[in-house]
């Protein structure tokens, strides 16, 4: 390996070291508490070196959401082995889930986080996020579309399929069913989004 490309390779590691470590603070002490410096402290370099990759901490959150909805969104398009798109959305409730447990601080970061818009985008756009919910709704539409389930406005479909989704994921995250046996907590949840969904479908 040359020079210049063991270079590279230290700078790429480096980035991710600092968002590895920036998204551990964000998490810890909010992303309002959470300074350049701390981030610093917390990979054990200097401020300065910081502010090489990133120019504030907006600028690294925002790129934790990108790679964040970029790693969901890959799991999302794994379902398109399904010909079907009711099928598929089944699937999709299940990546969702699957992701979000195997990733509990990236998710954390990506839907319980509370940040301003800002901090994800200075024009307030989440291209991201849209494009993983997007993908969504359109294989929802499609499954609608097809009289595979009821006629309904696929926005308030998603919208209810992901709300109920999120609450469960993240009450198991946050520890509150406790009253259950950890071995039936995922298989609930899992049952839960297809009982919810099997409501929709077309008779």
């Amino acid at each position: 390996m040359g020079i210049n490309e063991r270079k590279e390779r230290e700078k790429v590691e480096l980035r991710g070291l600092i968002l590895k470590g920036a998204m551990e603070v964000f998490l810890e002490e909010g992303f309002e508490n959470t300074s350049i410096r701390r981030i610093a402290e917390r990979v054990e370099y200097s401020p300065g070196t910081i502010y090489v990759y990133f120019k504030d901490k907006d600028e690294i959150l925002h790129e934790l959401h990108i790679v964040a909805f970029q790693q969901l969104m890959v799991a999302m398009q794994k379902t398109e082995m399904h010909p079907e798109p009711l099928d598929q959305l089944y699937a999709i409730g299940d990546s969702y889930i699957t992701f979000a447990l195997a990733n509990p601080q990236l998710y954390e970061l990506m839907f319980v986080l509370r940040a301003p818009m800002k901090a994800i985008h200075p024009d307030c756009e989440w291209e991201e996020g849209f494009r993983t919910y997007h993908y969504f709704r359109d294989v929802a539409a499609k499954a609608i579309d097809k009289g595979q389930l009821k006629p309904i406005d696929p926005e308030v479909l998603c919208v209810t399929l992901w709300a109920t989704v999120h609450g469960l994921v993240t009450l198991h995250l946050r520890e509150r069913f406790q009253m259950i046996p950890p071995d039936q907590i995922e298989p609930i949840i899992r049952h839960c989004l297809r009982q919810l969904l099997q409501q929709y479908e077309a008779k």
